[in-house]
């Protein structure tokens, strides 16, 4: 079973228990709110929760050459790998587009 706590807890390590309570793995994930005044100049899609929509092959956003990663957007596991990686994908669909203009002045 898979059980969420919010808010103060008591962790003991040692005995794997939650306030009292004996768990075979502890994970503990700490949470934020995206904080996005700046981004209310662009027209930038958000979804229900107030994260910023990207499309996960490349992470542009609804606006064409601007890209999002880590806490303003929403993953499957929100965490610092993951906005690592993401940031790779970006870099990397930047790349592309930059190579491809250049080969186009260039034809």
């Amino acid at each position: 079973n898979i059980r969420q706590h919010q808010g103060a807890c008591q962790i003991d390590t040692v005995t794997n228990t939650v306030n009292g309570e004996k768990y075979d793995r502890i994970v503990v994930l700490y949470g934020w709110t995206t904080f996005l005044p700046f981004i209310e100049k662009f027209k930038i899609e958000k979804n229900a929760k107030g994260f910023v929509t990207t499309n996960n092959a490349t992470c542009e956003t609804s606006e064409a050459g601007i890209y999002a990663i880590g806490e303003v957007v929403q993953r499957a596991h929100p965490c610092c790998v993951t906005a690592m990686a993401d940031g790779v994908v970006a870099a990397k669909s930047i790349q592309r587009k930059l190579e491809l203009k250049k080969k186009q002045i260039l034809q």
